[in-house]
Formats: structure tokens, sequence, C-alpha cells
């Protein structure tokens, strides 16, 4: 146990460790534009472009346009109308938006494991048995 932090105190750092571990990983992403599947969800997609729309996302399948479907993701689709609100079409918008909620998660799983362990910033670690894991003695 490390002195003088409290378990308060090595949360909140350990949070921010994660959170800035996560927004560097992704970071460099920040400046790629809309690839793959985008334009299907972003660029072409009418959807996205009002409140009426978007709200109908919530009853609809994710790609618009498409019959073949299965695909439904409204918290996704939500999410790239708020984008398109606030940013536009600027691909840099919609990553900043990924890479927050990765973050986010990180941290939030993080903390639910250590609710869980009760092992605080081990708590991704493997659980400790009391045991050695050797199966022969060192000579």
């Amino acid at each position: 146990m490390e002195r003088g932090r409290s378990p308060a105190g090595r949360a909140a750092l350990g949070t921010l460790a994660l959170a800035a571990a996560a927004l560097l990983v992704w970071a460099p992403y920040l400046g790629a534009p809309f690839v793959w599947d985008d334009e299907g969800l972003v660029t072409r997609n009418p959807h996205i472009r009002t409140f009426h729309g978007a709200l109908g996302l919530i009853a609809k399948d994710l790609y618009w346009g498409k019959s073949a479907g299965n695909y439904y993701r409204p918290v996704q689709a939500l999410t790239n109308a708020g984008d398109y609100a606030l940013f536009g079409l600027h691909p840099w918008g919609y990553h900043l938006t990924n890479v927050l909620l990765h973050a986010g998660v990180a941290v939030l799983l993080w903390r639910l494991f250590a609710q869980w362990t009760g092992r605080g910033a081990l708590a991704f670690a493997a659980p400790s048995s009391g045991r050695s894991t050797r199966s022969t003695p060192r000579r």
C-alpha cells in the first residue's frame, strides 16, 4: 500500500493514468479521414442531420437505404447525429467522440473490476490464491 495517499486519491490517480493512456493511444487517429463504412453511416446518411431523423434511427437499421439489415445500433446512430450537430462532416470530431468514449469505458471497466475484486489498481491482475503457481520447486 502506498503511503500518504488515500484510497480516493489512488483511485483518482489511477483514473487519470488510464484515461491518459487511452487518449495517448488513440490521439493519432484524430486527424484521420472518414473510412470504410463511414459513407453509409455518416457522410451520406440524411437521418443524422436532423433531430427528427436522429430519433427515427432508434427504430431503424443503422445503415439507411439498405434492405439487408440486422445492424441495429441506436446509441451509435444517436452519437453520429450528435457529432453531426456539433462537428458537421469534419472527421476529427467523430474521432474525438470515439477517443473520449474509449477512455471513459476503460475507466468505468477498471473501476467496476476494482469494486468487484477490492484490488484497486490491480483489478485486472491475476487473482492471488496465496500459493505459488510453480508446479515444481526451484533448486
